[in-house]
């Protein structure tokens, strides 16, 4: 059940949040109401603008990648293993090769690596807590 209602004061908080927000996307947000049923309500009270459905407008990045410093640190303890590992050899705290039996290459091929957290808490992402092992070693 929503927790508005269409009465006549909610339309007219409706209908000025719909022209003066940006995109439709923005006025779902700050009447808190699902988007489908925010357009369907636009569409009911013909209040939508041209061209108003949020294209053009600048857009946050969500490529912005995390400090390794503040992965380390302990600030992000829900990153993932496989892309922390790939940006610890990426960034070079680390070489390819596995840290317990010192192999690069496997059949003229570079080794799969694996990160295998020392204190056996994957939440624990310090770089002293964290070693690179290929399978047979991390096995």
């Amino acid at each position: 059940m929503a927790h508005y209602q269409f009465d006549s004061n909610f339309e007219n908080l409706f209908l000025k949040v719909c022209i003066e927000s940006e995109s439709m996307a923005k006025a779902a947000v700050a009447l808190k109401m699902n988007y489908k049923t925010l357009c369907f309500h636009v569409k009911r009270l013909g209040c939508s603008k041209p061209n108003q459905p949020g294209k053009k407008l600048a857009k946050r990045s969500s490529k912005k990648q995390i400090p390794l410093e503040d992965i380390f640190n302990g600030k992000h303890l829900t990153y993932q293993s496989h892309k922390l590992k790939k940006r610890i050899l990426r960034e070079g705290y680390k070489l390819h090769k596995c840290e317990n039996c010192g192999l690069s290459q496997w059949l003229d091929n570079a080794i799969p690596l694996e990160l295998h957290h020392i204190d056996g808490n994957r939440l624990n992402n310090h770089l002293q807590n964290l070693i690179l092992l290929c399978p047979n070693c991390h096995a």
